[in-house]
């Protein structure tokens, strides 16, 4: 079991025990820093070993959270792969087992990294997207952070207008950081390298904060450490992104104003905040008190609930996958090894590496124009189309689709045909194209063969959610069932995550078509058993920005409006969806728990930017969905004339939809009947 499964798993509730200190008698130590042992690996590398120690206020204590070190390293292992695109890092990318002796080599499994020895800086580069910690007690107290000046009347975990850049000094173990502003840290490490790790650290946390939100997590603030190496590069190491170097909060629940709940160690400092059982309070000087086995547990669980919220996909599927293309490139012939590529690069646009996929797919072209080959190119293009896609350039992506799918008829490219005619009976299916899609669906059930699997559950996706809006819930689900069985066959995680978001999406989607539309239908017990239970079994795999809006709109309707609305704001505006047309579903069923709060002017201003938002290519759904909300909207806020404007709109796009739904639920029952061999 991996360590997110770990983490995912009911079981894992249990600590294991703990690791508080490493002595590998393979390798010479350097040094113990407050959670990491290091050790030298001949003169240019480290191998450091993550323990289960746990520190706060710069005083290691002398428990132990179980589990803690594993989560810290795949958390920062995570973040180091996901941001290379910004900076280099001081990963080696060598197996850390391989440097140990063999009796050693199950301590460090899951623990350790090895890396290579750079010059550190002596500066950590924190950046703080949210008021917080010392940061509002300096707010309060001068109205500035680290000497830079923030606008007046925010609160206690307010988001800040931007993120900014409030570097520390680095103490010796046992003393405290100190903030500096960026005047002393320039006379520290030199203006040009100052002004390089401000502007890498607000890029790191920038995108890696917008994912975060993906997750349903804020990163309040965090702190990285850069040095450099041999050749004076700026480089990222020891943590990144980790509940010890950052501030975790869940989205649900965050308040201005209030303390947030955290998924980070700062249970731990409020409890050591106390008074302890002599009635004074712990002067933050060893020793430290003893951590009672409740908090440990407690802080256990909560280092494997970051890690499960961030890294919530199963991740044994996504490595088997990978692992099984990279062997058959290894053993491939060139001509092969490139095709193969090209599927590589689609599945890891779908994974959402989006940088790793854009730079491999670079060295992909640049190999082709060195050695063109009539296979090679439709599939280049085809895994730029997916890479369009993933950065939400969708115009382009079904441009290059449908190019990608003319070349493999005219080059008779085997295996791409079906996979192409597949994407584009989805990518016609999204714009409800309804007799391209369902020509390109038979075409690609024409071409498919018993192997073309990714092309035959992509197919079953798009015709499972057909049949479902359509009301054939049977047929619906026996396709799922098959997408489903086909994605755990070749380990296709973009495709499970894509179908159990569908098994809530649909259903809420014709939940909100019978309440919007006012067919009387009850919503709140539908929502409770069926919405909720997808929901769960959702964010097991994915906690994208979509599943998390749909999760807004279950606690809308079922009449939470201020957790609704908190979503909304937080994953609406803090990620790029799929184009204008979704901008406007959002902004309306946020004005519309506005209105419902009795934010009146919010709700006006919010609702006229919903309409701003409607443009010609609009979803039908989607459109009828906005006038609905903006038709209740206006009648909350007294403007009867727009809200019986919006209702009379609304009324005839849902009967247009309507019908549309059973042109496209009939098409593709036929296929149904006429396919049941396939999907038996």
């Amino acid at each position: 079991m991996t360590a997110v499964e770990s983490a995912m798993d009911p079981a894992a509730d249990e600590p294991a025990e703990a690791l508080f200190e490493s002595n590998l008698h393979s390798l010479p130590l350097i040094a113990r820093g407050k959670v990491r042992d290091n050790y030298a690996v001949g003169t240019d590398r480290i191998l450091m070993v993550a323990s289960d120690r746990i520190s706060a206020f710069d005083v290691v204590m002398n428990e132990a959270i179980p589990g803690k070190g594993k989560v810290l390293t795949s958390m920062a292992l995570f973040w180091f792969d996901k941001l290379a695109h910004i900076v280099p890092n001081h990963l080696t990318g060598v197996d850390p087992e391989s440097v140990v002796a063999d009796d050693e080599k199950a301590l460090v499994r899951g623990r350790s990294m090895l890396v290579r020895r750079l010059k550190p800086l002596p500066v950590e580069a924190v950046v703080r997207g949210y008021l917080a910690g010392s940061a509002w007690k300096e707010y309060e107290a001068t109205g500035s952070v680290c000497g830079v000046m923030l606008p007046p009347g925010l609160k206690n975990a307010s988001k800040l207008p931007a993120p900014i850049f409030t570097p520390a000094t680095k103490a010796a173990m046992g003393d405290h950081d100190e903030n500096i502003d960026f005047e002393r840290m320039s006379e520290i490490v030199g203006a040009d390298v100052a002004k390089q790790m401000r502007d890498v650290s607000i890029r790191l946390y920038s995108e890696a904060a917008a994912f975060a939100l993906t997750k349903g997590i804020i990163i309040a603030d965090t702190k990285f450490e850069f040095g450099v190496d041999e050749e004076e590069r700026l480089t990222l190491m020891d943590e990144v992104l980790t509940p010890d170097s950052s501030r975790f909060w869940p989205v649900q629940g965050h308040r201005e104003g209030a303390n947030p709940v955290s998924y980070d160690k700062q249970g731990v400092r409020d409890w050591l905040a106390m008074p302890m059982t002599n009635g004074g309070v712990w002067d933050k000087r060893p020793p430290a008190p003893v951590l009672p086995a409740g908090l440990i547990r407690t802080s256990a669980n909560t280092y494997r609930r970051a890690q499960m919220h961030l890294l919530s996909r199963p991740a044994h599927l996504e490595g088997r996958l990978l692992q099984q293309l990279a062997a058959e490139i290894a053993i491939a012939d060139p001509v092969e090894a490139d095709r193969l590529r090209a599927q590589q690069i689609g599945y890891l646009a779908g994974y959402g590496r989006l940088g790793q996929a854009q730079a491999q797919l670079r060295d992909l072209r640049a190999r082709y124009e060195a050695a063109p080959h009539a296979v090679v190119g439709p599939w280049i293009i085809f895994a730029d189309s997916l890479v369009d896609r993933a950065a939400a350039q969708h115009d382009s992506s079904l441009l290059k689709m449908r190019r990608a799918h003319a070349l493999s008829r005219i080059s008779n490219v085997s295996g791409l045909h079906a996979l192409s005619a597949a994407w584009l009976t989805h990518l016609y299916w999204n714009l409800q194209h309804v007799d391209t899609s369902v020509s390109y669906a038979i075409e690609a059930f024409g071409a498919c063969i018993p192997c073309d699997k990714a092309a035959l559950i992509r197919l079953s996706l798009v015709i499972g959610e057909a049949l479902i809006l359509s009301r054939r819930e049977d047929a619906g689900q026996r396709w799922y069932r098959q997408a489903r069985q086909l994605s755990l066959q070749i380990g296709d995680v973009p495709s499970l995550s894509a179908l159990t978001y569908n098994l809530t999406s649909v259903r809420l989607m014709l939940l909100r078509q019978d309440v919007l539309s006012g067919s009387g239908l009850v919503a709140t017990g539908f929502v409770g058993a069926k919405m909720s239970q997808n929901f769960d079994e959702a964010m097991g795999v994915t906690s994208d920005a979509r599943t998390l809006l749909q999760q807004a709109r279950i606690l809308s309707l079922q009449g939470d409006a201020r957790a609704a609305l908190n979503l909304f704001v937080a994953h609406g505006k803090a990620v790029v969806l799929e184009g204008t047309r979704i901008r406007s579903e959002w902004l309306s069923d946020e004005a519309w728990c506005q209105a419902r709060l009795g934010e009146i002017q919010s709700a006006i201003d919010t609702a006229e930017a919903a309409r701003q938002a409607i443009v010609k290519d609009t979803q039908i759904d989607d459109l009828a969905s906005v006038c609905s909300r903006l038709a209740r909207t206006y009648r909350l806020v007294g403007d009867s004339t727009k809200a019986a404007d919006y209702q009379r709109q609304s009324e005839l796009l849902w009967d247009k939809y309507r019908v549309m739904q059973e042109d496209f639920g009939a098409r593709f029952d036929a296929i149904y009947h006429s396919t049941e061999t396939v999907i038996d």
